[in-house]
């Protein structure tokens, strides 16, 4: 599997098991997330956080199919975070594949916003996961089937056992 789309079994799984998927906020874009969002939900916020090069890329690609989304340039480690805290609704999904020097930031932050989030990458120790600050109410799953590894946080209220090992 391409290393670009090992969190799409993740996705899909919760895709299956989400009673609903409305909106979705996503730190980062790619020819994987961002279409799957936009067949997904009723609305996406998406935030390239590290190249304007690869924002025109994207947001080009897909603006002209999908009008249910906001394409956002916010160049730098936490300028993608200060849009997201200032957004005054919550999502049903967070998904964290932006910037590395601050992803772990924008799961602390996500943890105010919404009850599931998800974080590429998650092997990755120049991410700085461990200063996550993961609330007692959430659980983390790690799905290491597939390298890179994609990390799920979920509120506890939320039924999503599988989650670990989907395929």
């Amino acid at each position: 599997m391409d290393v670009y789309a090992t969190h799409l079994p993740v996705l899909n799984f919760l895709r299956e098991n989400l009673p609903s998927i409305n909106k979705v906020f996503e730190f980062g874009c790619g020819y994987n997330s961002t279409p799957l969002f936009l067949q997904i939900c009723d609305h996406l916020t998406m935030v390239e956080m590290q190249s304007e090069e690869w924002y025109d890329k994207i947001s080009k690609e897909f603006k002209r199919d999908y009008r249910n989304w906001d394409a956002i340039l916010a160049l730098g480690p936490d300028k993608g975070i200060e849009i997201f805290k200032g957004l005054k609704h919550d999502f049903d999904i967070v998904f964290v594949d932006g910037h590395g020097d601050t992803r772990w930031k924008c799961v602390n932050e996500a943890f105010k916003k919404s009850s599931v989030i998800v974080a590429h990458d998650f092997e990755t120790s120049s991410y700085q996961w461990y200063r996550i600050e993961k609330p007692d109410n959430w659980v983390l799953k790690i799905n290491k089937r597939l390298s890179p590894w994609t990390a799920v946080f979920y509120n506890q209220e939320l039924n999503l056992d599988g989650v670990e090992y989907a395929d």
